[in-house]
Parts: C-alpha cells; structure tokens; sequence
C-alpha cells in the first residue's frame, strides 16, 4: 500500500466504518428518492440539470459535515493542495484513455454524435458534479473508513468495489423497470454492475497514488463525458466502453503495482 495512503487510513476505526455505511445509506435513500421523483415528473433539460446539482451538493455536504464534525479535516478525504500538479498530470494523462477509445477513435469510425455546443456544456458541467460528489462520498470518504474494519488493502477496496456498486442498482432500477424486459434488464444491470466494479478499482488505484481526488474527478469526468457521447455504438464489432475499462483496469493495476512497490522500498530503507 502507498505509505501515505496507509498512514491515512490506519487512523480510522470502526466506528468511523460504522458512520461512513450510514452515510452510504443516507446517499442511497437520498438518490432512490431524487430518481423516482425524477421519473414521475419529467423536467426539462435545465431543470433536470439544475435539480442534479442540487441533490449531488446535498449528498457531498453530508460527508463535509461528518467530517468536519469529526475534526478530521478535508485531506482525510484527499481534498488538499499537496503535490497538486503532479495530480493533475496524472489524471489527465490517464484520461488519454477515455478521450482517445470513447471520444476520438468512435467518431472516427463513424459514430456521430451532433449536439448543440450549450448541451454539451451543461452536459460537462453536471458530469463534474456527478463525478466530484462520487469521489467524495465513495472514494474520498467510505473507502477510507473501511480500513476500521478491514485492515487488508485488497478486501477494503473489494469491500469498496461492491459498496459503489451496489449504490448504482436501485436507481437503475427505477430508471428502466417498465422500458425494458426483465431478461434485458438483468443483462444490463450484470454488465454495469461489472463496470462500476471495475471503475472503483481504477479511482482508488489513482486515488492511492497522490491520496488526493483531483486526479480521479479529472479522470471520473472524462470518462463519464467520453462515454456519454459513445455509449452503445459499436462499430465493426467493438464495444469501446469495454475496451475503454480494460485498458484503464490495466493501468490501475500498473498504478496499484508501483505504489505498492514505492512504499515497500521506503520501508525497507
């Protein structure tokens, strides 16, 4: 584990575990009531926007507050200005992955896309919201506190992984039950269910590097952005969310080897 990293989460204990699954709750009583709500009055793209923002700033705010609270400070969660260049040049150098295989390469091949440019800047901007207040909440804060409970790098981040996961079903749910058939709609719930997996493993990874979120908004926003603007076109046979996530799954694993190693040398000398 990055000797930050570690050093961060060996100071929490269950009882910070304990609060961060209430705060999950909190988020998924909070999200089920927003998107139902949100289907049974269809807004206009504006108001959708706006009510968006309004909902992820709430959930984020429960966080700032419990940890406030705390006294903990907002570096526990990896809000700081430490190494912040080194940051961003990682997250945008690890979004040369989503620009490239969900942005470029489709619209090369053929997949059009033609959006007004104020879409596709409200669009942006409740994506950053969207990415920001899930960094926050589920890689900032729960996946930090889970070391209360698991004090095993591997089984915090599976624990994690399933936790982020989890949070996604019941809005999906509500969102497509009624449009799709159950047989399509279990298919899509499996394979979303095996990306946001996948997609925690690949923010935590850059998350560990700096123990800050800006290189992982930086990467969550244009990966959500990219894909949005390719999302189930393929072309010539090639789903490029899937391969999108496998090379971003390989890069996490270069990360989540090289951490470990940088910090096992420390150590050692």
């Amino acid at each position: 584990m990055d000797l930050q990293y570690k050093q961060e989460v060996q100071k929490f204990g269950k009882k910070d575990g304990i609060i961060a699954l209430c705060a999950f709750l909190a988020c998924v009583i909070i999200t089920m009531a927003f998107v139902a709500l949100r289907r049974m009055f269809p807004l206009s793209l504006s108001m959708n926007a706006l009510f968006s923002i309004l909902v992820y700033s709430l959930q984020a705010g429960i966080v700032f507050a419990i940890v406030i609270r705390n006294k903990q400070g907002l570096t526990s969660i990896g809000v700081h200005k430490e190494k912040i260049w080194p940051a961003i040049r990682l997250g945008l150098l690890v979004s040369l992955i989503p620009i490239l295989f969900s942005a470029i390469l489709p619209r090369i091949l053929g997949v059009t896309y033609e959006l007004l440019i104020g879409t596709l800047l409200l669009m942006l901007v409740v994506l950053i919201f969207s990415a920001v207040y899930e960094d926050v909440i589920f890689v900032g804060f729960i996946q930090t506190r889970l070391y209360g409970f698991f004090k095993t790098d591997r089984v915090a981040i599976v624990v994690g992984a399933l936790i982020f996961s989890l949070w996604h079903v019941p809005p999906f749910i509500i969102m497509n039950a009624g449009y799709l058939t159950p047989h399509i709609l279990f298919a899509e719930l499996t394979s979303g269910f095996l990306y946001w997996f996948s997609m925690h493993f690949v923010l935590v990874s850059v998350f560990k590097k700096h123990y800050s979120l800006v290189p992982v908004s930086i990467l969550h926003t244009i990966t959500n952005f990219s894909s949005q603007l390719s999302e189930r076109y393929n072309i010539y046979g090639i789903n490029f969310q899937f391969v999108t996530t496998a090379l971003l799954l390989i890069v996490a694993c270069i990360l989540f080897w090289h951490t470990h190693k940088q910090a096992k040398k420390v150590t050692t000398e």
